[in-house]
């Protein structure tokens, strides 16, 4: 199918190859976000071929990154300590991440809430209720 990068780690470039000779087109099998961090000598397997926990963890610390950027660019731009809000809201929206796909707290949260959650000025009912509005959203996903 097609030229597999010779800069991809050697299981990556073995695991593409079985792919390619299942069929799979090389756009399900090696997503941009897998085809960067292989670039970068991190052998994540493709999605196709890793474990949910894997796939969500990813996926859930992208969307993080993403919703957090875009935060800071909508609301944050030029308050007074961004960086705090960044990071607070970082946490609660893989806080967020995490309830949905069934996972448990990580060390992060269970370390770090109450600080992030002050900063923000909210509490544990605002992220219930913010999980209520978003549950059925993220369900279509």
């Amino acid at each position: 199918m097609n030229d597999i990068n010779p800069r991809y780690p050697a299981v990556i470039q073995s695991a593409l190859r079985f792919l390619d000779g299942k069929g799979l087109a090389r756009v399900q099998s090696a997503p941009l976000l897998h085809r960067l961090l292989w670039r970068m000598g991190i052998a994540l397997p493709p999605p196709i071929l890793a474990g949910f926990g894997t796939n969500a963890l990813v996926q859930g610390l992208l969307f993080g990154l993403f919703w957090t950027a875009l935060m800071w660019l909508m609301l944050w731009q030029g308050s007074e300590r961004p960086l705090a809000l960044l990071l607070a809201a970082g946490l609660v929206a893989e806080h967020l991440m995490r309830q949905h796909e069934g996972l448990g707290d990580d060390a992060d949260w269970v370390q770090h809430h109450q600080a992030a959650l002050d900063w923000l000025h909210i509490n544990l009912d605002d992220l219930e209720h913010w999980d209520d509005l978003l549950r059925p959203m993220l369900d279509q996903a």
